[in-house]
């Protein structure tokens, strides 16, 4: 492969980004929350009035224990309704306090299901579904096999435990309250350059061969790229709502890495989804019909895949790719590493010394993209946060607050 030249974040997702930075010494709550999410909130979207005191009530009821348990579930409040659903008949239920809330909680505590609630009409809400919210969230676009999430204005809230809220409002960012902290969260696949120009020269190849099976052109030149990327995000995603964290780390020369796998082992993500799209290419006819059918069917076998790779993090090291990001092994510790290269923060490009305040996953993975120049790695923490380490010939960087995410279930 040819080897690609390292781009710096863009003007753009600098701007993305920049809401990130805020001091240090400030404590945020529901109410600073509910700030954040205004801007994007329509009442006649979401089908509520009163946001602020949707959050508070959120907020709070995170806050009472069940049997010693904290409650996990997820609101959605919005004008669609889609899939199967449990439908709440009249009266329906009002969901005004923590009490009210907590009842109920236990019935929506599956990460693949949410509470859908409407304007109760006194500026309160209440219970009007229980969602399949893998299926109510993400759809395929028959005409480009890409997928559809949810329309414009939804707002959604996933409660994770105490005081511990993720919430946006589509298309806007996603909000992570925790520790009287929020951090706007930026996706991985747009953020993290390096790592989609790897994939986007894979997929160029791809590209070019299933055009020349189904002797048309895909609708868009991006299409593979994100399709690949969402395998990838669901790979972290799983790893970011599991209690152990993880790492990944791409090099591009695996002689000489610094890199030991204590397992090694041999297996290739992309190569499944190559697979599968040339499969694909095969079906494709004048509706597309044949074709969506089969990928309905193949997405989530790939997605079991990704999973699968991303468990292998939960043993102690990293899970090591090449620059084809074929699978070298798991369980890989740095060793010899000698950082050469100035560690920088990805956005304000301000110097870093990540031996001062990192766990020792981030502070190896700095070690590693500083010796060995081209290597992409990705961490997730035991708290799920996502940071991205990466270097070109002159510099290494590192640019936190990230998440991964294949669909809004995946991160709400």
């Amino acid at each position: 492969m040819t080897d690609i030249q390292l781009e710096q974040p863009t003007d753009h997702t600098r701007q993305d980004i920049a809401t990130l930075i805020r001091p240090i010494d400030i404590f945020e709550g529901p109410d600073e929350l509910t700030s954040m999410l205004l801007p994007f909130f329509v009442p006649e979207a979401a089908g509520i009035n009163n946001l602020g005191r949707l959050i508070k009530l959120l907020y709070h009821s995170s806050l009472i224990p069940d049997e010693g348990r904290y409650p996990r579930f997820r609101v959605i409040c919005g004008r669609e309704s889609f899939g199967h659903h449990v439908e709440f008949a009249a009266p329906l239920p009002k969901m005004n306090t923590v009490e009210a809330i907590r009842k109920l909680a236990p019935a929506v505590s599956d990460l693949n299901t949410a509470l859908r609630l409407v304007d109760d009409g006194d500026g309160g809400f209440s219970a009007f579904q229980i969602l399949d919210f893998q299926e109510h969230s993400v759809r395929s676009n028959p005409e480009e096999f890409s997928e559809v999430s949810l329309p414009d204005g939804t707002l959604t809230v996933r409660v994770d435990g105490p005081g511990e809220l993720r919430a946006t409002i589509q298309p806007g960012p996603v909000f992570h309250l925790r520790g009287n902290r929020i951090r706007a969260l930026v996706a991985f696949d747009k953020a993290v350059i390096p790592f989609r120009q790897l994939v986007s020269g894979m997929c160029a190849k791809l590209r070019s061969q299933f055009e020349a099976v189904a002797a048309k052109p895909l609708p868009s030149p991006d299409i593979l790229v994100d399709g690949f990327l969402y395998m990838w995000a669901t790979m972290m995603a799983d790893v970011i709502n599991s209690p152990h964290g993880g790492a990944f780390l791409i090099v591009p020369d695996r002689e000489g890495s610094c890199v030991e796998p204590k397992f090694l082992a041999n297996g290739n993500l992309f190569q499944a989804y190559e697979t599968t799209v040339m499969a694909l290419a095969e079906r494709v006819g004048d509706d597309g019909s044949e074709a969506r059918k089969f990928w309905l069917l193949q997405r989530e076998h790939l997605l079991r895949v990704a999973r699968m790779f991303g468990r292998l993090s939960a043993t102690d090291g990293a899970v090591l790719f090449d620059r084809e990001l074929n699978l070298c092994g798991f369980g890989a510790k740095i060793i010899g590493a000698i950082p050469r290269l100035p560690l920088f923060d990805a956005v304000t490009q301000r110097p870093l010394d990540e031996r001062l305040s990192t766990g020792m996953r981030h502070r190896s993975a700095a070690e590693l993209v500083r010796a060995v120049p081209g290597a992409i790695a990705f961490v997730i923490s035991q708290d799920g946060d996502l940071t991205s380490f990466y270097s070109n010939q002159e510099k290494a960087f590192r640019l936190s607050n990230l998440d991964a995410w294949g669909t809004v279930s995946d991160f709400l």
